[in-house]
Order: C-alpha cells, then sequence, then structure tokens
C-alpha cells in the first residue's frame, strides 16, 4: 500500500516542502490531514497508528513499524519500537517525553493510542500530543490528524495501559531521498 502524501497546511508556519528530517515539522504539516480513506481505519475511527505511520515516513522516509507503512495497530508499533533499541530510545517515563517524541500506550483490555510530541507548549505547561482525532476535535473533521492532546492530557490514556505506556526518541538514519 503506497503512503498517502498529506497535502501542504496553509495555515502552517512550518516549511512543509518536504518536512524531511523533522518528525515535529512532519507532524505540523500533516494537521487536518484525512485518515478517513485508509484502508483497515474504519473510516479514520482507529487511525492513531497510520496517522504516526505517515508522519514518520513522511519526516524519515522510512517506516514506523517495518515492515509495514501503515501500521495500524498500537500493539505493533509499541512492541516494535520497544524492541528496535538500535533506532528507538524509550523513554519509560512517558511524561517526559520531548518534541518528536511518539507517545504511545499499547492496546489491552481497552483502546490505545499514539501520537507524536510537538514542540508547541499548551496551556497547561505540557507540550502538545498531534494524533488521529477519531470523533473530531474542537470541530475539526472526524479522522484527521490533529493537535488533540497535550503529555499532561495523555493520562486519560495512559490510565487504560500503564505499564505499556511509553515515549519513543528515535535515534536512527533517516532514508537518503
Amino acid at each position: 500500500m503506497e503512503v498517502p502524501t498529506p497535502p501542504p497546511n496553509p495555515s502552517s508556519t512550518v516549511d512543509v516542502n518536504p518536512p524531511y528530517g523533522n518528525i515535529v515539522a512532519a507532524a505540523k504539516a500533516s494537521l487536518n490531514f484525512s485518515t478517513r480513506n485508509i484502508p483497515g481505519t474504519n473510516d479514520g475511527s482507529v487511525g492513531c497508528a497510520a496517522a504516526a505511520s505517515v508522519i514518520f515516513r513522511r519526516a524519515t522516509g522510512l517506516n514506523l513499524a517495518p515492515p509495514t507503512k501503515i501500521e495500524l495497530s498500537t500493539i505493533t508499533v509499541y512492541d516494535k519500537l520497544s524492541r528496535d533499541t538500535t533506532n528507538w530510545r524509550k523513554r519509560t517515563d512517558w511524561r517526559q517525553a520531548q518534541p518528536g517524541d511518539i507517545i504511545c500506550t499499547k492496546r489491552k483490555a481497552k483502546a490505545g493510542h499514539v501520537g507524536v510530541v510537538s514542540d508547541t507548549k499548551s496551556a497547561d505547561g505540557s507540550f502538545t500530543v498531534i494524533s488521529n482525532s477519531s470523533s473530531g476535535f474542537r470541530g475539526s473533521s472526524r479522522g484527521s490528524i490533529q493537535p488533540n492532546y497535550t503529555v499532561k492530557k495523555w493520562q486519560e490514556i495512559a490510565s487504560r495501559n500503564p505499564t505499556e505506556t511509553a515515549a519513543f526518541e528515535y535515534i536512527g538514519p533517516f532514508k537518503n531521498v
């Protein structure tokens, strides 16, 4: 499956042509990108791993959870990033997440979630998290990439599976394009 390329976001102040080499810039450039047409996302309602895959591939030229181009499972994202210590540094205290980190809560009895930590500070003093919004966020379209959490508010997600929530810092290479 070919990875969809998000259109440039005209409201973004980030250079989006391309945001290669910068995960935060790729996340910001992907705001409002629809995940509704990505197969397996149930019309965007379960598109968080797909959104993170699109953002990561756009920034690095690589797959988030190889060999799959578009990953659909928070279980797979969490497990693969946890095991790949060559390319990922796991922050077991996810509250210490930094811009560009992939923050992930693995699915267990309840749904997990995954997003990209932005460099924008929120009103609560923590960084915003950009992820798929399954139901629309503050009037946004359902099934679209939005700045819909903060690191502090991630506690709502982490409480679903506190022992398998982490932030992952990418320390690997970027593909030459």
